[in-house]
């Protein structure tokens, strides 16, 4: 019995690093997917605006999202590409998601307004 209590204790021993890395995995993994969402919500209340009463250049008001038990804290910047903004009809928008003073997603799209 001793023995096999052993060779237990090493292969847990050897197994608990994998399962460390693999939590922590798991996390990051949840951490970047609830940034996406709040880039996402932020985005889809910019689309609901009248995009001339949107900005044509800066940062845009920031917002904390949260979601799960964590904060994120989403900026939108407007036309930093100003070859996109050439008439009041189109926006070029970034968004920044940051959480823990880390960017953890970013992305860009151009807004159009239809008519």
């Amino acid at each position: 019995v001793m023995i096999s209590l052993f060779i237990f204790s090493i292969v847990i021993a050897g197994m608990s690093p994998a399962f460390v890395a693999q939590l922590q995995q798991n996390t990051a993994s949840e951490i970047k997917t609830e940034a996406i969402m709040a880039a996402q919500q932020v985005l889809d209340s910019i689309r609901l605006q009248d995009i001339s009463g949107l900005p044509v250049s800066g940062a845009g008001a920031t917002t904390t999202i949260t979601l799960g038990e964590r904060n994120y804290v989403v900026t939108p910047t407007y036309c930093a590409d100003v070859s996109f903004c050439v008439s009041n009809v189109t926006r070029h928008i970034s968004i920044s998601v940051t959480y823990a003073n880390v960017i953890r997603y970013e992305t860009e799209t151009v807004f159009t307004q239809l008519r």
